[in-house]
């Protein structure tokens, strides 16, 4: 999973896109594994297993030609898992996925984060992983932008166009040259989520990760579910999922907008 990303309140933007393209067939997500994996942690195991939970809304929510937004890229997993899901729908020709428009035919997937490093791991990994992941002609346009993820503004995302958002919260992932003292913030993380309401389409995922363990993670989770609690439940259902019996695991948000 991807784990802990990055954001704070302000920064340059700056953005770059790839497509790819291969065979006539497309290859279907493989299905998580249920046995146990070999050398990993039980954190690592858990982190995994909810991995799988996002990733499993995430395909139940995104139609053909959807655009999605990974709102703190961090290393990239999120991203090229997004890419591979839409690309899926694109190839079934899931019904009700009107809203894109040329030249986004299979899809669009923009990368966001506020560290150069993660956005150039992001691209690089989605680079050389998707092209194993996804055989068909049409495949997702993958932008990467360089910037905060408290504000969606002049990436073209139009209101209620937007299949999936989804957040990995706290610091950038990994054991060296990793600054964790750049992590996300309750103030421009609820900000966000407020834009991103008006960007989900109807039948469309918010979802979050949130993480507790470092300085200031508690008091984010506690922002972005209180949050969600305040979201009109004539348009939105939220809900929370929590580890009872993992201590400082984290927390999983799904906001779906109904109507």
């Amino acid at each position: 999973m991807a784990g802990r990303h990055v954001q704070q309140a302000s920064s340059s933007s700056s953005s770059s896109s790839s497509s790819s393209s291969g065979s006539s067939a497309a290859a279907a997500p493989s299905a998580p594994s249920r046995k146990r994996t070999p050398g990993l942690s039980d954190r690592e195991r858990v982190l995994q297993r909810q991995a799988s939970i996002a990733g499993a809304h995430w395909a139940r929510a995104l139609r053909a030609g959807d655009t999605v937004v990974d709102a703190t890229c961090g290393r990239g997993r999120d991203t090229l898992r997004l890419a591979q899901l839409l690309a899926l729908a694109s190839s079934h020709g899931t019904a009700g996925g009107g809203t894109h428009r040329e030249p986004y035919a299979g899809g669009r997937v923009v990368a966001i984060d506020i560290q150069a490093d993660a956005v150039a791991a992001t691209e690089e990994f989605v680079r050389t992983s998707l092209p194993d992941l996804v055989a068909q002609p049409v495949v997702p346009t993958v932008e990467y932008v360089q910037r905060s993820h408290e504000s969606f503004d002049g990436l073209g995302l139009d209101p209620g166009s937007v299949g999936v958002i989804a957040y990995n919260l706290g610091y950038l992932p990994g054991q060296e040259n990793v600054d964790r003292t750049v992590i996300t913030t309750a103030r421009t993380t609820v900000a966000s989520l407020t834009a991103a309401t008006k960007l989900v389409r109807v039948g469309g995922l918010i979802t979050v990760v949130c993480y507790c363990g470092h300085e200031g993670g508690a008091e984010e989770e506690t922002a972005v579910t209180t949050w969600a609690a305040g979201l009109p439940k004539d348009r939105w259902s939220a809900l929370a999922m929590t580890w009872l019996n993992r201590e400082n695991s984290p927390s999983l948000l799904l906001v779906e907008r109904t109507r």
